[in-house]
């Protein structure tokens, strides 16, 4: 068997409450052993973690980073609420160490694929969330979901992009083994970790 990567189209916008799995369904079939992939952006979005900029107050701190590195005070104001601490800043770019211990750009908060003027962060629990979703598939279709993460998620990139309304893809006949590993596993350590 050929493994195939397949974009789920969702034309509408996805909003909070949002039923993502009955847009899935509408959109495709999933077959038994298919290994779902969910954008982060999605998975925000559905959660309510949309801010609206103009809501956000900039505390000093935020302003006297936004200055030097040329980044709205509001959103800056974001990346710290949602850091432990500030790893890097340069050329405009902000690498931090998330709360949830991810080392990333601006805390993973997005301005792309929203309306002007707001942002979405990451989901307050990923392993909540994956876990979410795999039991409602379970549940609604009886069959088994897996979330598998990296490299996966990076080859469906491919066919999902920023533009193209695919926020989910289908991964078919990927051989794996069963784990219930959460999202920290894949954080890599201090040691290893070349922005640390």
């Amino acid at each position: 068997m050929t493994l195939e990567i397949i974009p789920v189209k969702i034309e509408e916008e996805i909003e909070p409450n949002t039923d993502i799995l009955d847009l899935i369904l509408e959109s495709t079939v999933i077959n038994d052993y298919d290994i779902l992939i969910f954008s982060q952006k999605i998975i925000s979005k559905n959660e309510g973690r949309i801010v609206d900029l103009s809501s956000v107050n900039p505390s000093l701190l935020a302003s006297g980073i936004a200055n030097s590195y040329g980044k709205d005070p509001r959103l800056v104001e974001l990346i710290l609420s949602e850091s432990k601490r500030i790893v890097r800043m340069q050329d405009g770019v902000i690498i931090v160490e998330s709360n949830h211990g991810f080392v990333c750009a601006n805390a993973g908060i997005d301005e792309s694929n929203v309306r002007d003027g707001y942002v979405t962060m990451l989901p307050i629990d990923p392993d909540q969330s994956a876990d979410k979703l795999r039991k409602q598939i379970e549940q609604r279709t009886k069959i088994t979901a897996i979330a598998i993460a990296d490299e996966l998620c990076s080859a469906s990139e491919l066919v999902m992009g920023k533009v193209k309304n695919s926020p989910v893809a289908i991964v078919r006949n990927f051989k794996f083994d069963f784990s219930d590993a959460k999202i920290q596993k894949i954080i890599r350590p201090k040691t290893e970790d070349m922005f640390r």
